[in-house]
């Protein structure tokens, strides 16, 4: 097994990242991906790629993201990608319809019912800003039922409940309400209890997945 090999088996990203280039480079994109530093892999991943999309879309760069994303042909990942970058400019009748075009599993529902909420939240005016975006397009699609969709992974569950509440914010005492209902067991949900009161200084961030945070820092001011 050669150096390279090694350091992929070990998940020594680091490592990785300092091999020499431009040998290494595509192997340098993917570790600097892995570690979270999405404007140095920008230096080592090939334009127009999906990984130069999802590095864009990672910096909020979402317009840029979109633009190199319908160059590539529509696999499910790049679909989904697009979806996201389409439901964080407030586009949700577009990500909707992207996503409702997808094979059901455990993230893609999870994605459904954050637009849904998001749909439903944003046509009943009186919008917070700092708990979401208002709609930029007409959602006229028709929501899919998920009632009785079978989760295989507890956390997307979670985040599927939590997703669900969004609909809500727009009256602060009910949404807090919503919240309660499904706080038990979800560390995610009991976060946004104390965003949404102001108690910053209380959240429990450390023990959430990356997605999780980044989930309740788009909540935060």
């Amino acid at each position: 097994m050669n150096t390279l090999q090694l350091l992929i088996q070990n998940k020594d990203h680091k490592a990785i990242s300092l091999l020499p280039s431009p040998t290494y480079d595509v192997y340098k994109g993917v570790a600097c991906i892995h570690m979270e530093k999405y404007n140095e892999a920008l230096n080592f991943i090939t334009k127009n790629s999906y990984e130069y999309a999802y590095c864009l879309y990672k910096l909020k760069n979402y317009k840029k993201s979109i633009r190199i994303l319908k160059k590539l042909e529509n696999t499910p990942k790049v679909m989904i990608l697009l979806s996201q970058c389409l439901y964080y400019l407030g586009y949700y009748n577009g990500a909707y319809e992207i996503l409702s075009g997808l094979s059901s599993d455990d993230e893609i529902v999870v994605n459904i019912s954050a637009i849904k909420s998001m749909a439903i939240y944003s046509s009943r005016g009186s919008i917070n800003e700092r708990l979401g975006l208002a709609s930029k397009d007409i959602f006229n699609s028709k929501f899919i039922d998920f009632s009785r969709y079978k989760f295989t992974d507890t956390e997307c569950h979670n985040e599927y409940l939590f997703n669900q509440t969004f609909e809500y914010m727009n009256d602060k005492e009910e949404y807090l309400k919503e919240l309660e209902s499904v706080s038990e067991n979800n560390l995610l949900v009991k976060n946004q209890i104390k965003n949404v009161n102001g108690e910053f200084s209380e959240l429990d961030s450390v023990k959430l997945t990356r997605l999780q945070r980044e989930v309740l820092e788009l909540n935060m001011k």
